[in-house]
């Protein structure tokens, strides 16, 4: 009758929030605190009618028995209960009542009366209540609904079988359930730290993920845990107190449900149809047996039996899941393994049924399990290969590195398996050797004749694989060969009995693209891509890598807004996903990068570079998108007017251009980024012998597309206006008159040929042609937020420039905007690198170019952006100058480095620069 001590162990930590429910539940009629064995319960409520100062001053307690579930059994405990306690003051009418047999309304009525007539409010703990079955006992559902005087406490495993509703709607019931038992990962480590043991995060997590917060669980592993460390978690439900605890509470207390439970051991979670699979042995049960397994389910997670419902993501709405508790399966398992046949039966069962659902990492696992290596080669090529381009990524890898190497030999699916392996993990050595193998096995593995669905799943992951490897190791044609073939497979494949058939379309669709785009159909493959960059769940990776090489290619086509836009989407999904840093992501920060470059944002361009740096250095970017990324890292040094830095960075893209391992497009690109180069370093000549220059000057067009003709247009501009630096006007004219209808013309093709008019006009004296072709360029480069071309202006353009800003809205053509776009440039262009005259030998190669800033109003901030340097790094080439000048400030150290000849004197215009 006693309330049970609260003693030591888990009554160390504190649980104010729950103490917090029992006060207030304490106030009306019922509490009911439910949870499974061991959730701690009992030890919950007597700690806190024990600590607690808002205990309540009068109870009783009544531990319930099976006998109790007859009516006169229940009233007569309780009334002994009251008794015991001295509840009853003298006189009171309940002292002598005694229940019939059968309990009537004349007891239930004195009951009552007598309950109302006690001098204060008691309260009863009612423990093991689910001994009382589904049936009330006469009378309680009258008290519960009429007196104040008896407040009751119920713990159990389920629920007393009141009228819930009515009494939530009275404010007369209290719920504690199995989710507030639950301990917090707060509460544990309060628990473990009693114990002796401290725990750091990631053992903290592991033990909540182990226990699930289950109180019996929590204090058995702090116990092991104390005595053998980390090892004793992974036995906790195979064996020791909580095995015993799990089989003599719960276990041993089923009776179908328990051998139902043991057959679904297999799986984690699963539905009443997957039950009536596994229970009946039939891969397609009949719908009875679909429904006396829901049943069970259902009794078992009412019971709270560590059996809970819970809904999966992506699970189909109206479809209830059950789970059961981590450490309970782990005894299930253990007993199911006990029977080694139907122990693989199963596995084989979870395994059909899961890919037939479309979930095929975990049919995998399963069939892996089983060691149903057949089973295992199906799964692997028809369907869950698939999933190494989507979010289940990291899965697919844990399970095809189950998968043992020796038995792989001479199985063409398990050994195209391994290969996918390879690639996901970027072992291009391991990834040539699987290939290698699977194409001998392609003659001599009996499993996958030729026909067969299995031999074409292999053969569309083998050439998929392939082209990959190909695109690792630079080789375009190798690459476009593999890429159509596993298009070619995918085609002749029945896609009804192929789960991954759609994904496998997608991906050789994406391969065929990038191998076109780099091997020289670059706007076909652009295209091609443009259909496929929906990055959904099952494509994401793909997906990603199709919509930043689509930004690519309009980046690189003269529409880099566009290309900004789409390659922001795909990054902003790529950080959705925790992604933002793996190599499939590299084409849209190298597009990302390019487009902030055209619009003169060095600060986004240059961290886009730095971002993408740290996912080149995986085997996962390739040929294509790294020379992107090294093109984008010129433009970075070149716009911060580091022509050093950006001549070094070119050189390293010329050299792997001039190997070969570059084709199609990027020759032409990178002649194009070069003589932007060339053209700041003010060597015209060298503009003029680029390949791409000459070919274009000698009358040969390219054929491979519009962009590689946008990207010759530009060339045309850049060598017209080389050869102005030259002093050969009528050359430039001559590049520009093949130049394509403006019409046909990008924006930064317009923009680019259309400054190099600009320039012809003002060189041959048509300043009014100048100043009105200038003013068209300024309109549509504000259009088009194209400022790149303008702040990389050489002398002459500059010098158009700056005449724009001073006559103002009334030169030919100009308007407020155009003033201010070119005032806007002038003001963010540096100023032109002055001509040392001097001697300056004593100077370091940074200081000379930080010195060469000195006479503009740029702030220090300012020239560390135009350097593509810290504020900090210039501050200290600062401190350099003034000490090697003897200045003690700037507009000293301006005066010495004319007067010493290592500047010129600045202009007006240098000051306002």
């Amino acid at each position: 009758m006693a309330a049970p001590s609260s003693g030591a162990g888990l009554s160390l930590v504190s649980r104010p929030s729950l103490w917090t429910r029992l006060e207030q539940g304490a106030r009306s009629s019922l509490t009911t605190v439910v949870g499974p064995p061991g959730a701690g319960k009992t030890m919950l409520v007597a700690d806190w009618l024990d600590r607690s100062p808002a205990a309540p001053a009068r109870s009783a307690w009544l531990t319930l028995e099976s006998a109790d579930r007859a009516s006169d059994a229940f009233w007569s405990a309780v009334l002994d209960a009251l008794r015991a306690v001295d509840a009853l003051p003298d006189g009171s009418a309940l002292a002598d009542l005694r229940p019939a047999p059968v309990v009537d309304d004349a007891f239930v009525d004195a009951l009552v009366e007598g309950l109302a007539e006690l001098p204060a409010p008691v309260v009863l703990v009612l423990d093991d209540v689910h001994r009382l079955g589904t049936t009330l006992p006469t009378g309680l559902d009258a008290v519960l609904a009429t007196t104040d005087a008896l407040r009751i406490i119920a713990l159990g495993r389920g629920a007393l079988p009141v009228a819930r509703p009515h009494l939530l709607l009275a404010g007369r019931l209290t719920e504690i359930g199995p989710t507030d038992l639950a301990f917090t990962a707060g509460e544990i480590d309060e628990l473990f730290a009693g114990t002796g043991v401290a725990l750091d995060g990631a053992a903290l997590h592991a033990v909540t993920e182990r226990t699930h917060g289950w109180a019996a669980a929590v204090r058995v592993a702090a116990v092991r845990w104390a005595e053998e460390g980390e090892r004793g978690l992974a036995r906790l439900g195979h064996d020791g107190p909580l095995a015993d605890l799990l089989a003599a509470e719960l276990l041993d207390g089923l009776d179908d449900e328990r051998d139902l439970l043991v057959r679904c051991a297999p799986v984690a979670a699963l539905t009443a149809e997957l039950a009536a699979v596994l229970d009946s042995g039939e891969a397609t049960p009949s719908q009875a047996a679909v429904e006396r397994a829901r049943d069970r389910l259902e009794r078992l997670a009412d019971r709270h039996a560590l059996v809970a419902r819970m809904a999966p993501t992506g699970s189909a709405p109206g479809t209830t899941w059950y789970a059961c508790h981590p450490l309970l399966r782990d005894l299930l398992r253990t007993r199911l393994a006990q029977d080694p046949a139907a122990f693989r039966r199963a596995h084989v069962l979870a395994a059909a049924w899961s890919e037939d659902r479309d979930r095929p990492i975990e049919a995998l696992e399963h069939a892996i399990t089983a060691e149903d290596w057949s089973l295992v080669a199906d799964i692997a090529v028809r369907s869950a290969a698939a999933r190494f381009v989507g979010e289940e990524r990291t899965a697919l890898l844990d399970a095809l590195a189950r998968i043992p190497r020796a038995r792989a030999q001479g199985d063409v699916a398990l050994t195209t398996a391994l290969a996918a392996l390879a690639y996901c993990r970027f072992d291009v050595d391991d990834l040539a050797r699987q290939i290698a193998a699977a194409d001998a096995a392609l003659a001599t593995d009996a499993g996958a004749p030729p026909g067969s669905v299995r031999r074409g799943s292999a053969l569309v992951v083998l050439r998929v694989v392939e082209a990959a490897l190909a695109k690792l190791s630079g080789d375009a044609e190798r690459m476009l060969t593999a890429a159509r073939a596993a298009a070619a497979e995918v085609a002749a494949l029945p896609a009804r009995e192929v789960p991954g058939w759609a994904v496998y379309e997608d991906v050789t669709e994406v391969n065929v693209g990038l191998a076109e785009m780099w091997s020289g159909a670059f706007d076909t493959g652009s295209r091609r891509l443009a259909t496929r960059t929906v990055v959904g769940a099952g494509t994401a990776t793909f997906g990603l890598h199709a919509a930043g090489l689509r930004a690519l290619g309009l980046v690189v086509g003269g529409h880099p807004v566009e290309a900004d836009r789409l390659a922001e989407r795909a990054l902003e999904r790529a950080r959705g996903l925790g992604w933002d840093h793996m190599p499939t992501t590299a084409a849209a920060w190298a597009a990302a990068a390019l487009a902030a470059l055209e619009r003169g944002d060095l600060v986004v361009a240059g961290a886009s570079v730095d971002a993408v740096r740290t996912l080149s250095s995986h085997l996962g970017v390739d040929w294509l998108v790294q020379t992107a990324i090294d093109l984008a890292d010129v433009g970075v040094h070149l716009l911060g007017r580091d022509v050093a830095a950006a001549a070094d960075a070119l050189a390293g893209v010329d050299r792997r251009i001039s190997a070969g391992r570059s084709t199609g497009i990027l020759p032409t690109w990178t002649d194009y980024v070069g003589a932007q180069v060339e053209l700041a370093s003010g060597h015209p000549d060298a503009v003029l012998a680029r390949p791409a220059v000459t070919r274009r000057r000698s009358g040969r067009r390219s054929e491979s597309g519009a962009t590689e003709l946008s990207l010759d247009d530009r060339l045309a501009g850049l060598a017209a206006r080389a050869l102005l630096m030259t002093g050969e006007a009528d050359e430039a004219a001559a590049a520009l008159t093949d130049v394509r209808p403006a019409g046909d013309l990008d924006p930064v093709t317009r923009i680019e040929t259309d400054l190099a008019r600009a320039v012809l006009w003002g060189t041959t004296g048509g300043s009014k042609g100048a100043a009105r072709t200038l003013a068209d360029a300024l309109r549509r480069a504000g259009d088009h937020s194209v400022l790149r071309p303008l702040l990389l202006a050489e002398p002459a353009l500059a010098s158009l420039l700056d005449d724009h800003v001073r006559r103002g809205p009334h030169a030919p053509g100009a308007s407020r905007a155009t003033v201010a776009l070119a005032a806007r440039v002038r003001r963010a262009r540096p100023a032109p690198p002055a001509p040392v005259v001097g001697n300056d030998s004593d100077l370091t190669t940074r200081e000379r170019e930080v010195l060469q800033y000195l006479p503009s109003l740029l702030t220090v901030p300012q020239i560390a952006g135009q350097m593509h340097l810290t504020a900090h790094t210039v501050r200290h080439h600062l401190k350099g100058l003034y000490r090697k000048l003897e200045a003690a400030n700037r507009r000293e150290a301006v005066a010495a480095a004319v007067g010493r000849g290592l500047i010129t004197a600045p202009t007006d215009l240098d000051r306002q620069v």
